[in-house]
């Protein structure tokens, strides 16, 4: 493309303005580009200068207000859920009230001759705070088969209310599954071969799994496919107790390998269910199903180490003769 032509204010000897002769002189001007017909103004020629439009200061609370607000709306946009495939309500009410009912059954037949059959409150247990113990988990099954029925009732009203009961149970039943391990800690209660301090280490850390889940899921309770997720798993936790009460020695199986199993069952039905119904495995059930399955898969490993049985002897030295 050539160049355009150069044109010096200098080269234009005289300008008219106002019926007098104005003389420039080509030394106070510098060259500048463009159509001298099409680009050149009366305040080129004269160098007037052009204020700009003045710019009004903002005040500091004012553009931290904006800020704020263009933060929000990013903020909002990087949290928004995952759309997942629409599902046939009908058959997702069908599932969860069978897993319910599948987990109830599961814990029955698995604490049936220490607890269900030799009379509940009257089963004679080595000691006082088992039964209490029995009865609060006990309590918890019952509800979330309850819940499971109202939300299949289509009865949401009821189901929240009955939510706002069950929700002060996981924090007396964290509480009182850390007396009954540290009360078997102390007892010498063993699980197949393996000594009080690592059998200890199976409830202790398979309860801080649920802890964690339970209270994803009080997070989650105004969010149903993610809320009723996190009920399932951690429940399915607590039912790996009742797993490991199976008669596995009959097919040479130990007992905590048995409840790493039956927990792996239960857990690979519902993403098994995930990806028939969504397509996919929902982001809860992505992150919380490997949170409750490794707390009770690593127990034993970690009860292993020496830093557990220390960490178990001081259990049993300071908490242990209070229980």
């Amino acid at each position: 493309m050539p160049e355009p032509d150069r044109f010096r204010y200098g080269d234009l000897r005289q300008a008219t303005c106002s019926g007098r002769s104005l003389a420039l002189s080509s030394s106070k001007y510098r060259p500048f580009r463009g159509n001298i017909f099409g680009n050149v103004l009366l305040r080129d020629i004269f160098r007037i200068p052009v204020n700009p439009s003045p710019v009004v200061p903002q005040h500091p609370t004012l553009q931290s207000e904006k800020d704020m607000a263009t933060d929000s709306i990013f903020v909002a946009a990087s949290r928004q859920e995952p759309t997942y495939r629409p599902v046939n309500r009908t058959v997702e009410r069908v599932f969860y009230s069978g897993m319910a009912i599948l987990l109830c059954v599961c814990t029955f037949i698995g604490f049936s001759p220490t607890y269900f059959q030799a009379g509940m409150m009257r089963a004679p247990l080595p000691s006082p705070i088992l039964h209490i113990h029995g009865a609060v988990f006990t309590l918890w099954m019952l509800l979330f088969v309850v819940q499971a029925a109202l939300i299949s009732a289509r009865r949401v009203r009821w189901h929240r209310s009955f939510g706002t009961i069950a929700f002060c149970l996981p924090p007396i039943m964290i509480v009182l599954g850390v007396m009954a391990a540290i009360d078997a800690l102390h007892r010498g209660v063993k699980i197949g071969p393996l000594d009080p301090a690592v059998s200890a280490a199976i409830p202790l850390i398979g309860i801080v799994g649920f802890a964690i889940v339970i209270y994803a899921s009080w997070r989650a309770r105004r969010r149903p496919d993610a809320h009723k997720r996190l009920i399932l798993i951690a429940t399915s936790g607590l039912v790996a107790a009742a797993f490991g009460r199976f008669p596995w020695d009959r097919i040479g199986l130990p007992p905590a390998a048995g409840a790493i199993s039956g927990l792996g069952i239960l857990l690979l039905i519902l993403v098994i269910y995930e990806l028939i119904s969504l397509r996919r495995i929902h982001r809860s059930t992505m992150w919380a199903a490997p949170v409750v399955f490794a707390t009770v898969a690593l127990a034993v490993p970690i009860g292993m180490t020496p830093a557990w049985h220390a960490f178990a002897a001081l259990l049993n030295r300071i908490i242990g003769p209070h229980i």
